[in-house]
């Protein structure tokens, strides 16, 4: 699929449909019952999300990174929001709104071959 043709919010609701088709089946799956969209079953999904995932990234978006684990409704929730905070070692603060992880790509500073740093 042709990723770039598609505007910020389409790519954003393509990327929620996939968390949405997720939850669907998980839900389904609590109940005994096979999943509707068959998300974990089908290799597809993920590639679709991943790609997705890559468009975003290049553009600079913002977006909560689906979490794909089956247990996460198991997970010690306060611990991990701690441990998501937690700087890695000689870097600065994470915040990370309610708990969520949150993708950005910061933009590089271009380096120009004509400019003369002063210090040169």
């Amino acid at each position: 699929m042709n990723y770039q043709a598609f505007n910020n919010n389409s790519l954003t609701l393509m990327y929620e449909s996939v968390r949405g088709a997720l939850a669907s089946d998980d839900a389904q799956a609590g109940l005994g019952e096979e999943g509707r969209f068959r998300v974990r079953e089908t290799p597809d999904w993920r590639t679709h999300a991943a790609d997705l995932e890559s468009e975003m990234l290049k553009r600079g978006m913002f977006f909560e990174v689906i979490d794909w684990s089956e247990d996460q409704a198991t997970l010690p929730f306060d611990q991990l929001r701690e441990d998501l905070q937690r700087p890695p070692r000689g870097q600065g603060r994470v915040h990370t709104p309610g708990g969520r992880r949150l993708i950005a790509i910061e933009a590089r500073e271009h380096h120009h071959p004509r400019r003369e740093h002063a210090n040169h």
